[in-house]
């Protein structure tokens, strides 16, 4: 069974605390930045960058990218399934429950982008999505609630200015309109 959390497990959640900038986890756990820490850390090697005056850059940050303002040509960037997409300024990340994923006790299948209400593996209908945005820290939050919340969201991808590439659970790949004019690759399905 899909999402199947194993029995006797209590899903417990942390308390923080938000004073003014600092944020604290009040007790015992840990916080994993990695939602959105590869999307952060990309930007802010890439303002420097940009701040140094380095115009023609593709930084990798675990599989999210980011390119410089003025490639003369753009980066061949692989998405999936031998699809490309040739990103130009800005940036592209993806989430997928198809990496990071593992059996249960009880057989079911479980991965690591967890549904904040219920607390167990998120199923919403979509297993990768690819985003591109001006910002990584966008372009990486946006793939990650894609894959939560499912393609219910896309509208509100787009009202962030951003473009994405979904793969439902069935295989079938699908875009955004707006997703057209960054990919080269064969027709999608």
């Amino acid at each position: 069974m899909r999402g199947e959390v194993a029995r006797g497990t209590a899903v417990r959640r942390p308390q923080i605390s938000v004073e003014g900038v600092r944020v604290s986890l009040i007790g015992e756990g840990t916080v994993d930045l990695g939602g959105i820490g590869k999307g952060w850390a990309l930007d802010a090697v890439c303002d420097l960058l940009d701040a140094r005056g380095v115009d023609r850059y593709l930084v990798d940050g675990g599989g999210d990218l980011r390119a410089g303002n003025t490639p003369a040509v753009p980066w061949p960037v692989g998405v999936g399934d031998g699809l490309v997409a040739w990103l130009g300024p800005g940036a592209v990340a993806t989430s997928s429950t198809e990496r990071r994923r593992w059996t249960t006790e009880g057989g079911g299948v479980a991965h690591h982008i967890i549904d904040t209400v219920s607390g167990v593996p998120a199923f919403r209908g979509v297993t990768t999505a690819v985003v591109v945005h001006r910002r990584a820290t966008t372009a990486d939050v946006l793939a990650t609630t894609l894959v939560a919340g499912g393609a219910a969201l896309v509208e509100t991808v787009q009202a962030h200015g951003a473009e994405a590439l979904l793969q439902g659970d069935d295989g079938v790949w699908w875009m955004t309109p707006g997703m057209v004019a960054w990919l080269n690759g064969p027709a999608l399905s």
